[in-house]
């Protein structure tokens, strides 16, 4: 009898956990804020055990001058289901500090590397800092470099990498500030690239472009090129020389490839002739591929052929000669991506893509925050950029994605900061997606939904559109006292709300899975 119970207790243990192993990872939504002060997430990373490290900006609230601006970077350790773990310090208190990468120690499991910078007091200029640290946020090492040819220079945010050799590579654009009788003036240096050691933080490589100064130029990417050459690339835009660089080891320029000038739009309907005109690649973001393509997302500017301005974030696949292999392009009529500096847009897991950005609207040459929010969409799409799912996410506060980081669940986590203009707070956000783009946070903190509307308010069309992966099936409009005011199983793209009275509406949307939403939407 005790053998039978005891091969029973074995197979329900069995099953148990089975069901643990195969149970879905859980989503979450996280934000935090530090006292008196605004806050922002930055860039993650997922650790062995399965939680997530987070870099997170702390400053003052209000500053009258840059130079007396102080702020602290922290990391924060956050559990599988997004509750704070602890955080720690990176750098020192009362000195100007920014996180621009997180890694995992490519030699020891358990121990991560944080690089950035930090602000030289005495010096008043910005330095390289490095840190390795284990799970439980007790340092290894600390190492703050010195570079005598930039003294005096502060550094934009940057990108930054881990290349095969597991070393840290670093871009930045270092500019000074000038201070002169008529006001204070910026002066740019080149680019400039710096190569780490992640064994003990020594400085292996530094190098200044010899290519033309520019802004858009610098705060693009880096990247290393997965054909085995140990390359090293980014994207160069400076007016109409759009191109993907490629460099050995040690930064020296190799090889140009020159990226289209315009590219075809789809929005060139009822009469239109329109291109994406890419004069300026705005903040690109490039991930090499297994297969040695490249994708490249960044800002492209429509020309001014629609009767609102708008910006689009444009995806680019192209082989290793520079040709284009796929494209695509995420946004909706009459709205404007935005993409961070220092925005990590784009993140690979098997074979998905996770892209992420925000949306305001611009109309009459005003911005306008979609649905009284910023509008984060995240779209997974397949290796040739053909789009799976996408989610638009609202949050009760302005929000920005900073960064994307693909999970080992095959979801997504998506980090960056939120403002709430009522309390005069920023916040650093954290969500987690699911592989299948569900999540599951309370709708009081954030909804998610698998189409966007706009715009709301409205005053004659409420215009919808859907995720490829979803069916709608009926759109309803009720009035607050709950009567049905319009109902539609047809042309489901638009909602007429003509001859409605000005006024709050609730709106619901069924798709043919039989799944439901409920949104407010505005009738002027």
């Amino acid at each position: 009898m005790k053998k039978h119970l005891l091969l029973i207790a074995f197979a329900f243990a069995a099953i148990f956990a089975q069901a643990q192993e195969f149970s879905p990872p859980p989503d979450f939504y996280f934000t935090y804020n530090y006292p008196d002060t605004e806050a922002e997430g930055g860039v993650a990373l997922e650790t062995d055990d399965g939680c997530f490290l987070v870099s997170a900006f702390e400053y003052a609230k209000e500053w009258i001058d840059y130079e007396d601006y102080t702020g602290a970077a922290k990391i924060l350790k956050l559990s599988a289901t997004g509750e704070l773990m602890g955080e720690m310090m990176f750098g020192e208190e009362g000195r100007r500090s920014t996180i621009v990468g997180l890694f995992p120690d490519p030699k020891n499991n358990g121990l991560y590397l944080a690089i950035g910078k930090i602000h030289d007091n005495e010096l008043h200029c910005d330095r390289l800092l490095a840190y390795k640290f284990d799970g439980d946020f007790q340092i290894v090492w600390q190492k703050e470099i010195e570079i005598d040819e930039l003294d005096n220079c502060f550094f934009y945010f940057g990108r930054s990498f881990m290349d095969a050799q597991g070393n840290i590579v670093y871009m930045t654009l270092p500019y000074e500030v000038i201070h002169q009788p008529q006001g204070t003036d910026i002066q740019c240096h080149p680019q400039t690239f710096f190569k780490i050691s992640s064994d003990d933080g020594t400085l292996l490589a530094f190098h200044e472009s010899e290519q033309p100064i520019s802004e858009y130029l610098a705060l693009g990417s880096i990247f290393e090129f997965k054909d085995g050459s140990g390359d090293y690339g980014h994207v160069s835009s400076y007016h109409h020389n759009n191109a993907v660089v490629r460099m050995n080891s040690d930064f020296e320029i190799i090889d140009e490839r020159q990226l289209p000038y315009r590219m075809p739009s789809p929005y060139g309907g009822n009469g239109y002739e329109l291109y994406f005109n890419s004069t300026s690649i705005n903040f690109p973001t490039v991930l090499s591929q297994p297969d040695s393509s490249l994708v490249i997302i960044w800002e492209a500017d429509e020309m001014f052929k629609l009767p609102e301005w708008r910006t689009d974030m444009t995806m680019l696949k192209i082989d290793i000669d520079g040709s284009i292999i796929a494209s695509q392009i995420v946004g909706f009529d009459n709205d404007s991506v935005e993409l961070a500096p220092y925005v990590r847009g784009v993140d690979r897991i098997g074979d998905g893509l996770y892209f992420c950005h925000s949306s305001y609207t611009v109309i009459n040459d005003e911005f306008h925050l979609v649905q009284g929010t910023n509008l984060i969409t995240v779209t997974k799409t397949d290796s040739d950029l053909g789009v799976v799912w996408q989610r638009y996410c609202h949050l009760n506060m302005n929000c920005r994605p900073l960064c994307i980081t693909a999970t080992k669940d095959e979801g997504c986590l998506v980090t960056g900061s939120a403002y709430n203009e009522e309390s005069n707070t920023g916040y650093v956000l954290a969500f987690k997606v699911l592989a299948d783009g569900t999540l599951s946070c309370p709708e009081t903190e954030i909804s998610v939904r698998p189409y966007m509307f706009y715009p709301n308010p409205t005053q004659d069309r409420l215009r919808l559109q859907y995720s490829p992966d979803v069916q709608p099936k009926q759109v309803e409009l009720y009035d607050l006292q709950g009567r049905l005011v319009r109902s539609q199983s047809q042309g489901l793209e638009s909602l007429n709300m003509q001859g409605l009275a000005p006024g709050q509406y609730l709106m619901k949307v069924t798709l043919e899975d039989g799944k439901s939403f409920t949104d407010k939407v505005v009738k002027e």
